[in-house]
């Protein structure tokens, strides 16, 4: 298969050869490939007469106008002739099919996707995993991709085998280090690759480019990471819509084109309650969200899976040498612990806001067991009841669960303190 980037030098100024894939899927058997004498690229379909410019062109060329008419002019053959157009179909195929409630209701398990980790993420979605700096975001998400590169259960849940491409952005020295304990701990992996240098996704260009040769050398591949967010957007802001929107719509093409699962690692804001920072159109745009804090990792979103699982883990100190002067270099690899108990911790200041209010509606309750639901603990303590803030309620409520500052009964309220058996 070769790229539009390798056929333009052998197509001269108003010739035409045949294409190849993939640019061949959007259009006819017989379609070509062509340029006009200003060198802009374009495909001229013959059997249906139409002619448009190729759709992944502005990802190898920059400056260039895709919406400029093309001229009729530079539609000619090899020998310099007039292409023909022939008549437009009198019917061509609607792309759009309607299927009735039973058919898909009956067809749905056929229709599900491949897990990647079973229960946690399927093939070809798009997921974040995020949290403070120094949560172990990375050191959960290298480990996640190093199970799935060998196909291990990951906390017990099943991966399909696949190799793994692990966009390092932040910086090579410590994605070495955490390859060298992994390697230390678990063994050689000949499926994990990576990138070990900042990429620009934020717009089509080089790097967009660049990344899907990368990754097109890679057959099979099952998983991308990106870490992180911030680094990939050079300079962007991450709370334009304009931006975001930008980032996903990137995200999204190297998700089509390589089938494969990406996963962005990414920094919660200065209020880590409110969830991921940035603006909520990325939220919109996931499959899975995965949030890292105080050593545990909770499901904040799932589109079609339950979000029920939560692990909790602690970071391995691995040795790995010394360095010139003699002093030790160490990484980390991030294990689940089994059953650890959580020591009841102090509150913060948004964490005794919440007690408090929860408290005082409890006191007005004939019943305090009955507990207090989600959106009436928002409305007390009066930071809004929209969505993204009851889900960073939600969150904060999960976290000060883990400290047994407050509790959830089996019907979904929540109440002060652990509940006794």
């Amino acid at each position: 298969m070769r790229t539009l980037e390798e056929w333009l030098p052998d197509i001269p100024a108003g010739g035409k050869l045949r294409c190849e894939a993939p640019f061949r899927e959007s259009s006819s058997e017989a379609a070509f490939i062509a340029l006009n004498d200003g060198g802009r690229p374009f495909i001229h379909d013959v059997g249906s007469g139409t002619t448009y410019w190729l759709d992944l062109v502005e990802y190898f060329f920059k400056d260039i106008d895709l919406d400029a008419p093309l001229p009729e002019a530079f539609l000619k053959s090899e020998a310099e002739a007039p292409i023909a157009v022939q008549p437009e179909p009198a019917a061509p195929p609607r792309r759009l099919k309607l299927i009735s409630f039973d058919e898909a209701a009956d067809t749905a398990l056929g229709s599900s996707l491949k897990p990647l980790v079973k229960g946690l993420l399927d093939m070809g979605t798009l997921s974040v995993l995020y949290g403070k700096s120094g949560a172990g975001k990375t050191f959960v998400a290298t480990s996640l991709a190093y199970h799935v590169a060998r196909g291990l259960p990951w906390d017990g849940m099943r991966t399909t085998k696949v190799p793994v491409l692990y966009v390092a952005a932040e910086g090579g020295v410590g994605a070495r280090r955490r390859a060298s304990a992994l390697k230390a701990k678990h063994g050689s992996c000949s499926d994990f690759h990576y990138v070990l240098s900042s990429v620009n996704l934020l717009k089509a260009g080089e790097d967009m480019a660049d990344l899907i040769a990368a990754a097109d050398e890679i057959p099979g591949l099952g998983l991308i990471v990106i870490d992180t967010l911030s680094r990939v957007m050079s300079g962007g802001d991450e709370n334009s819509s304009v931006d975001m929107g930008g980032l996903v719509k990137n995200l999204d093409l190297i998700r089509h084109h390589t089938k494969a699962h990406v996963m962005v690692v990414h920094h919660s804001g200065k209020d880590q309650a409110k969830g991921a920072r940035g603006h909520s159109l990325l939220r919109a745009a996931l499959d899975t969200e995965l949030e890292v804090a105080d050593r545990e990792i909770t499901v904040q979103k799932q589109r079609d899976m339950d979000q029920s699982w939560s692990a909790q883990f602690d970071l391995e100190v691995i040795p790995l040498g010394h360095d010139e002067e003699g002093d030790l270099i160490t990484s980390c690899v991030m294990c689940f612990v089994e059953g650890r108990k959580v020591v009841v911790g102090v509150p913060t200041d948004r964490e005794s806001e919440i007690l408090k209010a929860l408290k005082l509606i409890l006191a007005t309750r004939p019943d305090p067991d009955t507990g207090v639901t989600v959106a009436e603990l928002a409305h007390a303590c009066g930071r809004g009841t929209d969505d993204k803030a009851l889900d960073g309620l939600r969150s904060a409520l999960k976290r000060m669960a883990t400290k047994n500052l407050v509790a959830k009964t089996a019907a979904g309220r929540w109440l002060v303190g652990p509940i006794s058996d």
